[in-house]
């Protein structure tokens, strides 16, 4: 038996009703919708205003709702986006992609500043000359100021390193 089943039961032992709608529009937390026979069902609730998590259904989905005051939606068979929260932690998934946000770091702007810090690492890479010396001295593979330019890295790769691990701990 699944948990729409369980529920569906104990619904009809205290007599509430159950119906199966269209969905028509979706303003904020609520929908309104049509069932295949009956009236128009308007305001459904589609998140508990007491949770962080918003689910936004697609118009013309199939959406089940329970027949209280208000109403409340218990599934949906398709979403256009998901929101939640947890403290500053920030989540939003849809047709666009993944965001996840906390406080001021973003997924998407800390694997930008990566992609960013490897390119100037594979800049500094490229400058790498082999300087020959004397006989009996040793050669070295860095000039000093390619060398200053890779310890300036450094500090660069612990800061991101950083807020990673802010974001993802």
């Amino acid at each position: 038996m699944t948990l729409l089943e369980i529920i569906q039961k104990q619904i009809k032992a205290a007599e509430l009703q159950v119906i199966n709608v269209s969905v028509d529009d979706v303003n904020q937390n609520l929908i309104d919708g049509t069932p295949e026979n009956g009236a128009e069902v308007f305001d459904a609730t589609t998140s508990p205003s007491h949770t962080n998590i918003k689910l936004t259904p697609t118009i013309g989905a199939k959406a089940t709702i329970l027949l209280t005051n208000p109403p409340i939606v218990l599934q949906y068979d398709q979403l256009d986006q998901l929101q939640a929260a947890f403290g500053n932690l920030e989540i939003q998934i849809n047709e666009q992609g993944l965001k996840v946000q906390k406080g001021s770091n973003s997924l998407n702007s800390l694997l930008s500043d990566t992609n960013s810090l490897l390119s100037d690492i594979v800049s500094l890479l490229e400058t790498f000359k082999v300087i020959c010396s004397p006989a009996g001295t040793p050669s070295t593979v860095l000039e000093p100021t390619t060398l200053a330019k890779v310890q300036t890295l450094k500090p660069k790769i612990q800061t991101l390193q950083n807020n990673i691990n802010n974001l993802l701990a």
